[in-house]
């Protein structure tokens, strides 16, 4: 999906029901979520994650053979089993992360 609206894939959290939940969705470039598989009749109230570019998270699947059944980069076991923890010591490369949606507040009310 992230390939056909020239956006990314995003792995965080989304709020919802005043609950946090480990989550992945896609962006398109301006920042929109474009979220298939949130469950209907569900409201998110906020996203918070790391976008990154489509090249990178299927370079990633192609390396680590995750492609089907895919659990995520970020994902403990798919690091601890199938990327040695790359990730976790080394971080997600910069070519690799994105700049979409809207500039955080620095401040309350700003």
């Amino acid at each position: 999906m992230a390939r056909r609206v020239g956006g990314g894939y995003v792995e965080g959290f989304v709020l919802a029901a005043g609950r946090l939940r480990r989550h992945a969705w896609c962006v398109r470039a301006d920042g929109a979520v474009l979220d298939p598989m949130w469950p209907r009749g569900e409201s998110a109230q906020a996203y918070l994650g790391v976008p990154m570019a489509v090249w990178f998270v299927e370079a990633f699947q192609q390396r680590t053979l995750t492609k089907t059944r895919f659990a995520g980069l970020l994902d403990a076991r798919v690091q601890a089993e199938r990327d040695a923890g790359r990730i976790y010591r080394a971080g997600v490369p910069s070519a690799a992360l994105l700049d979409l949606g809207a500039e955080v507040p620095r401040t309350p009310g700003s």
